[in-house]
């Protein structure tokens, strides 16, 4: 057209035309010539465009990708880490385009068609597989469709969120009380995590504990008390890392209230203090026939440590050796800083090693504080002469002051004399009903004499040794019979 004389003319094919030129093949040249011809038809053949297209309509592919982090694991990512991609492309390409977790990679050509792309990861950057594209287009301007995953399954997973322990649960070994230790005692502490952990480590005063993995999650965490620990409350720490490095917060206490106090301090030395028979005809010093228990008075110091401590009886007889006797019993919150009063059954204490008429029952304790710290107490000062023999009468006769001693009247004075196989205590006597004075003539004899009176029934004077106990404590029945046969006969008849 006239506005195109004097002007360079822009012709177009389609892809089409072009493809169709004889013997068009990859990596063949296109060259372009132009003839121009004028309206009486006229030509001239321009010369060849010294612009030549090499033909090359293979896209460019992706031989190999991997990604990774700076991690300690390089599979897993924390904020601020640095994740690498790297590939490697067949054939030369341009600057490619890649976006990381969202964020524009910042892309080096490491040469021989490898190139890397690095990113650092922000605490906005959502948690979960780290994403990535790639876009790719060779140096001849071929586009690939580019990738979002990598050829060797490589993956980061991003992890901004700190790891919590769940719970966490003191306890120990000890056999009396959970949550107290003595010296060689174990305490553990229980706990789980929100997640997989990298690291964990725990102290217990400063001392670093046996730790066990059940998993990556659920762990125990022990330590063995000795000498060298401090009485008092345990303090403990336990710092943890989860697998992508985030550290969590330090724990310092328990989650459902649970410690432990550790105590390696018996209890203070201590005297045991009286001891006495009880039941029946309790006498001191003495475990008599009648006697159904014991009763051991135990001092307990003003400790806070003994109250649910415990106290054990040990007793023994004559030159045998110690044994426990009965149960043991704690010590109440109300004994501490008092006295505990510890009731021993009396088939207990007769069936100590040894027991026999005689001998003596010699009495000691141990005391244990709460977690079972033991302090073996000084005997009793007080110990129980064992005598269960009941007490016999030798002798009884009776008499009167009239001149017939087998004959009263009013004013005659009735005698009673009686003699025992051991010392007694003092006996009551009636004679005619009536109260009898009774006299210690000394070496277990006995006197009891009545003046007889005007009221006093005619006949044979009855009497009565009433039932009596020796100095131990065992009984006799008494008796109402002369050993020699012997009576009074009051006759009051005018």
């Amino acid at each position: 057209t006239n506005s195109d004389v004097g002007t360079d003319n822009l012709i177009s094919f389609t892809i089409e035309q072009v493809e169709a030129i004889t013997g068009f093949s990859e990596e063949d040249t296109l060259t372009v010539k132009a003839i121009i011809s004028d309206r009486p038809g006229n030509e001239t053949e321009g010369s060849q465009s010294t612009n030549r297209l090499v033909i090359d309509q293979v896209l460019p592919t992706m031989v190999s990708s991997h990604i990774e982090s700076n991690n300690a694991d390089s599979t897993k990512a924390k904020v601020d880490n640095v994740i690498t991609l790297t590939f490697q492309a067949d054939e030369l390409i341009q600057p490619p385009t890649m976006t990381i977790s969202g964020g524009s990679g910042t892309v080096t050509d490491l040469g021989s068609f490898n190139w890397s792309g690095t990113y650092t990861m922000q605490e906005t950057d959502d948690e979960g597989v780290v994403s990535f594209t790639v876009e790719i287009i060779d140096v001849r301007g071929n586009p690939a469709d580019g990738f979002t995953s990598t050829s060797d399954e490589s993956q980061v997973v991003f992890d901004r969120t700190k790891p919590e322990l769940n719970s966490v649960q003191l306890a120990t070994n000890n056999s009396w009380n959970q949550y107290w230790a003595k010296e060689n005692d174990y305490g553990r502490i229980y706990t789980n995590s929100s997640e997989d952990l990298l690291t964990l480590a725990c102290t217990f005063n400063g001392n670093v504990t046996t730790d066990h993995w059940y998993s990556g999650h659920e762990f125990d965490l022990g330590y063995t008390f000795s000498s060298t620990d401090t009485d008092g409350l345990v303090v403990y720490e336990i710092v943890f890392v989860d697998s992508a490095g985030n550290l969590g917060d330090t724990v310092r206490a328990s989650t459902n209230n649970t410690f432990i106090v550790f105590d390696k301090t018996p209890p203070a030395n201590f005297m045991v203090g009286n001891v006495s028979a009880t039941g029946g005809n309790a006498v001191a010093t003495f475990w008599n026939s009648t006697n159904t228990g014991l009763d051991v008075i135990i001092p307990i110091e003003s400790d806070s440590t003994l109250d649910s401590g415990r106290i054990q009886i040990w007793a023994k007889v004559g030159a045998n050796d110690f044994e426990i006797l009965g149960d043991s019993s704690f010590i109440l919150s109300s004994e501490v800083g008092s006295t505990k009063t510890m009731s021993i059954p009396g088939d207990s204490v007769r069936a100590i090693t040894g027991f026999t008429e005689n001998d003596t029952i010699t009495v000691k304790a141990f005391m244990f504080d709460i977690p079972g710290n033991e302090t073996e107490g000084i005997e009793s000062t007080t110990t129980l002469l064992i005598d269960e023999t009941p007490p016999s009468l030798i002798s009884v006769s009776y008499e009167s002051n009239f001149s017939d001693s087998s004959l009263a009247t009013v004013g005659h004075v009735v005698t009673l004399t009686f003699e025992t196989d051991v010392e007694i205590q003092t006996p009551t006597v009636t004679i005619s009903m009536n109260t009898a004075t009774v006299t210690d003539l000394g070496n277990n004899q006995w006197q009891a004499t009545y003046t007889m009176q005007d009221d006093d029934a005619d006949g044979i004077i009855p009497f009565e040794i009433n039932s009596f106990t020796d100095i131990a404590g065992n009984p006799n029945d008494g008796t109402t019979a002369t050993t020699d046969e012997s009576i009074v006969i009051f006759d009051n008849t005018q």
